[in-house]
């Protein structure tokens, strides 16, 4: 990721039972689909959309849009022969993540350190969290000159190294979105600022399977990123390197570029081969 571092109202006294006016509809269907998977949690064999529009009270028909939007995303699984709703395997991912980032920094983190070796160059993996990027573990180079990544560093997407290799792994229907509702800053006077920009340089970066960013987010700083393809229990992860732009050179980029697809297949192996087991 970062290719360096980044008078209330007073409540109401009205009892909520004189509240008249309906929730939204959009907080409606949040309510809906919290209420199907606390009544499914408790349902290990899983009921029939009868069972659970009695259950909760919902009218069949918003059911019926409601449980085929779940099983869809696989937040639900359907037993055709049954008939029965239960709680989907993508559930099941989202309570495992923590768990599963914590086993991912364990098993990359001697890479980092070999990266770091290899070229005398910081370096660190990043995850996806929300629209920034997220340093989760360093290795920081020996050199006086030096770029610091630290654990907890937040930088735009947009404007680092990691961040554009989680990009252009995104889903086209969520890169979309997240063009659609970003607000780009110039966090640098390099940064880029324009959604097609943005998408000109993402097409590039999956034509070489790297990705830089020149200066965009540290004056002096040029960073060199990779995406890894994980498990879908995993957020979307990159590996990058921060290099002071005063020591970079063709040779040196070549070296941080097999650096890293070595370290991206190394860790993408170690990672496959430990979730056969969990």
């Amino acid at each position: 990721m970062g290719d360096d571092h980044y008078a209330p109202k007073p409540a109401s006294r009205e009892p909520a039972e004189m509240t008249t006016e309906e929730p939204p509809a959009a907080v409606k269907s949040a309510d809906r689909v919290l209420d199907v998977f606390e009544l499914l949690a408790d349902a290990e064999q899983g009921l029939t959309h009868t069972e659970i529009a009695a259950s909760l009270g919902i009218p069949k028909g918003s059911l019926t849009k409601l449980l085929k939007t779940l099983v869809a995303r696989e937040y639900l699984s359907f037993d055709e022969l049954r008939r029965t709703h239960t709680l989907g395997p993508s559930v099941r991912m989202l309570s495992d993540r923590p768990a599963h980032v914590l086993r991912l920094i364990d098993t990359a983190t001697p890479h980092l350190l070999a990266l770091t070796l290899a070229i005398n160059e910081s370096s660190a993996l990043n995850r996806l969290n929300g629209r920034s990027a997220e340093v989760i573990a360093t290795a920081t180079s020996s050199h006086r000159l030096v770029s610091h990544l630290r654990n907890g560093d937040l930088a735009p997407l947009y404007a680092v190294s990691g961040g554009k290799a989680i990009l252009a792994d995104m889903p086209q229907d969520k890169l979309s979105r997240y063009l659609a509702t970003t607000r780009f800053e110039p966090v640098t006077s390099h940064t880029i600022l324009s959604p097609n920009g943005v998408l000109a340089e993402l097409e590039t970066i999956r034509q070489l399977g790297i990705a830089y960013s020149r200066e965009e987010y540290t004056p002096g700083i040029i960073g060199i990123g990779i995406s890894l393809d994980l498990p879908p229990v995993y957020p979307k992860c990159s590996l990058n390197f921060a290099i002071p732009a005063v020591r970079v050179t063709e040779s040196l980029q070549d070296q941080a570029i097999k650096a890293l697809k070595d370290a991206k297949a190394v860790i993408e192996a170690q990672v496959s081969s430990a979730e056969l087991f969990v």
